[in-house]
């Protein structure tokens, strides 16, 4: 069974007047048991991008 599930996310702000996309069209789907890690350097846009939703 799916547990999560993405079509197409997109994540885009501005940092300093710099258009930023954290996400561009991404697709996941995540079945029910499955460990998932998201990864990035810092300042990528990891947190910023689940905890105030997406763009799209």
């Amino acid at each position: 069974m799916k547990v999560l599930r993405t079509e197409e996310l997109k994540k885009y702000y501005e940092q300093s007047s710099v258009p930023v996309k954290a996400l561009d069209g991404v697709n996941i789907s995540v079945e029910e048991g499955t460990f998932v890690a998201i990864v990035g350097t810092s300042g990528s846009g990891k947190s910023y991008a689940w905890w105030f939703g997406p763009t799209n």
